[in-house]
């Protein structure tokens, strides 16, 4: 059954023209600007008292929008633009073409658009600045001080969560964190979000050179990176963190593979220090491709595993991003992942359209989805072994954009 499916979406990939994916990449556009409007008519209360203190104006217009617009129009627009951008993943996986140098520019223009909506269901990226505010504002020590000791003075604490806790992060994020405020100052709060998420974007579009010229596979990098919904949602909208553990890696990787092995060091231990996951990574590095291949295969194996019995956050999945640049994926194992993550993104689809957790009340489709990441999460460790015959995502692709002998497919 599901090598029929895959044939389909083979038939339908083989069918991809250039006027089809550019309509649909300015659909995708047009959705994202409309969705980053949107996530700030339905914020958060905290952040509509903060504004109302200083610009009343800014929050009685925010108020008006919010009764113009049905909270239900997040939910719809947001599955909307996966649906797009889960149609054009499908075509560049299954398409013997090359997305062409354009194509790649208009695809790059959703996540860059998408990056600057308000993270609204995660509090994250607050607790991260938060945490750089103490060092730069209350010349006080994270780890070892509690937000919680500027509860009576400190606004910003009603959109920090665990603020009964110590800094939990390597020195690499805390500086990162550290680096917007110097720029926007420690008082405005919305200023040093844009500024923070300027630095994830400038994260993202590295993160996608760097997949390219590992992988060199520039429609798995579209594909898996820079139209993967998930990715997008969880990397740059709520701004965790792991995007700069990830990014470090692969730099790491990229170093190593152009014998600059002291950078490749540096940026390794760039990786450990944002988030420390990365540490039993290091053997990666300096072994021969088969066992890259193997270990990294392994570990993806591992830390799906884990999470699988330990239940964890929906981002937590973006650690099988470490290694998967060392991989040839075939077509059933990108779907696979594909599929995981969209279900994991169809999680937050209740609080979207009511503003609490819990499944949405429109839709028993989407609760079915939602709840079958974890019956198929043995799937997806089964895709990891399988290797497909003459199914590889953009078999042809190799040496995309670098000399050499080998020729190309044309680009859509």
């Amino acid at each position: 059954m599901s090598i029929r499916i895959i044939q389909f979406w083979r038939i339908i990939g083989t069918r991809l023209n250039k006027k089809v994916l550019i309509f649909s990449l300015f659909v995708g556009i047009l959705l994202s600007a409309f969705d980053a409007f949107l996530s700030y008519v339905f914020t958060d209360s905290a952040l509509l008292a903060l504004i109302g203190q200083s610009k009343s104006g800014v929050s009685k217009a925010v108020t008006h929008l919010q009764s113009s617009f049905p909270r239900e129009m997040v939910n719809q627009t947001g599955l909307a633009l996966i649906a797009v951008i889960a149609a054009i993943q499908v075509m560049l996986t299954f398409s013997k073409k090359i997305i062409g140098r354009r194509e790649l520019f208009l695809a790059t223009i959703i996540p860059s658009l998408l990056v600057f909506a308000y993270p609204m269901v995660s509090r994250d990226i607050f607790s991260y600045l938060y945490y750089a505010k103490m060092v730069l504002v209350h010349h006080q020590n994270p780890y070892l001080i509690v937000p919680l000791v500027n509860s009576s003075t400190d606004l910003w604490l009603g959109f920090v969560h665990n603020v009964d806790r110590v800094y939990a992060y390597g020195p690499t994020a805390l500086i990162i964190s550290i680096v917007p405020m110097l720029i926007a100052g420690g008082e405005k709060l919305l200023v040093n979000i844009f500024f923070v998420k300027l630095v994830s974007l400038t994260f993202f579009l590295l993160g996608s050179w760097l997949f390219l010229k590992i992988s060199k596979n520039r429609n798995l990098v579209v594909v898996l990176w820079i139209l993967n919904p998930f990715i997008i949602n969880e990397m740059l909208v709520n701004g965790h963190n792991d995007l700069f553990m990830i990014v470090f890696f692969w730099l790491a990787i990229y170093w190593k593979q152009n014998s600059k092995t002291t950078l490749s060091v540096l940026a390794y231990l760039l990786s450990v220090g944002t988030k420390y996951l990365t540490a039993p990574l290091l053997p990666i590095l300096f072994l021969s491709k088969k066992w890259q291949t193997i270990l990294s295969t392994l570990s993806i194996v591992v830390i799906a595993g884990y999470l699988i019995l330990h239940g964890n956050l929906p981002w937590y999945y973006s650690w099988i991003y470490f290694c998967l640049p060392y991989l040839k994926l075939n077509k059933g194992q990108v779907t696979s992942i594909l599929f995981l993550q969209i279900t994991l993104l169809l999680g937050y689809a209740g609080f979207l359209e009511t503003g609490m957790w819990g499944p949405p009340p429109s839709s028993n489709v989407i609760i079915l989805l939602s709840k079958s990441v974890w019956m198929f999460l043995p799937l997806f460790i089964f895709f990891v072994f399988v290797d497909l015959p003459k199914l590889h995502v953009g078999e042809s692709m190799v040496k995309t954009g670098i000399k050499g002998k080998n020729k190309t497919r044309k680009t859509i």
